[in-house]
């Protein structure tokens, strides 16, 4: 797997233009996403992504979802992300507690929490 850059040396091409500066996600985050609750989806792989290029030490990362119910899909959408990686890099690098909903760089003990806004 190459190593992931937030480098995107044609900025100033891109800023004429009218395109995003942002760089391009890796396709393992974004090839298995479902098209139902697209944007829980998007959301929980933005927030794996994030965990991943993260270099600061136990920082704490937070999605908080208005429902259990989509703090449930949210959670289960990056654990999702973490199963499908066919190098097992994710399984070994995260640390997935489902029953807390969060996930620990083993790297940089750094987490993120899937939690709901309304917890009725």
């Amino acid at each position: 797997m190459e190593p992931w850059s937030l480098a995107v040396p044609d900025w100033r091409e891109r800023i004429r233009t009218g395109r995003s500066l942002l760089p391009e996600l890796p396709r393992l985050l974004y090839e298995f996403l479902p098209k139902k609750s697209s944007k829980t989806s998007y959301a929980a792989a933005l927030m794996v992504t994030t965990l991943l290029m993260n270099e600061r030490p136990r920082a704490e990362f937070l999605l908080v979802a208005p429902t259990v119910s989509l703090a449930h899909i949210a959670f289960s959408q990056a654990l999702g992300m973490v199963d499908k990686d066919p190098d097992g890099f994710l399984r070994k690098r995260l640390h997935v507690q489902e029953h807390l909903r969060k996930i620990t760089d083993r790297r940089t003990k750094a987490t993120l929490e899937i939690k709901a806004f309304d917890t009725t």
